[in-house]
């Protein structure tokens, strides 16, 4: 049988069921005077991207990070464990 995934607290709880997803209010991570905008909105689906799983199935946990430049949005979805990488990453860079 199968039932719908538990709303993660950060969800929006607005389509969950018709997009198939679970998602943020997008965060603004950038200034009014940047070059480019970045918006970042976290995200939540099962392995085949709808709300409806088994009940034994993990929900996989995504980041999309926008960049918009000139009026062009460019949109790239990652996994968490790879932003929890960029961000030590970039933590390193900054702080060298």
């Amino acid at each position: 049988m199968e039932q719908l995934i538990k709303h993660p607290p950060w969800c929006r709880r607005v389509n969950c069921s018709t997009t198939g997803r679970h998602a943020s209010l997008p965060l603004q991570a950038d200034n009014a005077d940047d070059l480019i905008g970045i918006e970042v909105t976290l995200v939540q689906l099962d392995a085949q991207g709808l709300t409806l799983v088994r009940p034994d199935a993990q929900p996989l946990t995504l980041v999309e990070l926008s960049f918009t430049e000139d009026g062009v949005t460019t949109t790239f979805t990652v996994p968490e464990r790879q932003v929890r990488t960029l961000e030590g990453v970039l933590n390193q860079l900054v702080n060298a």
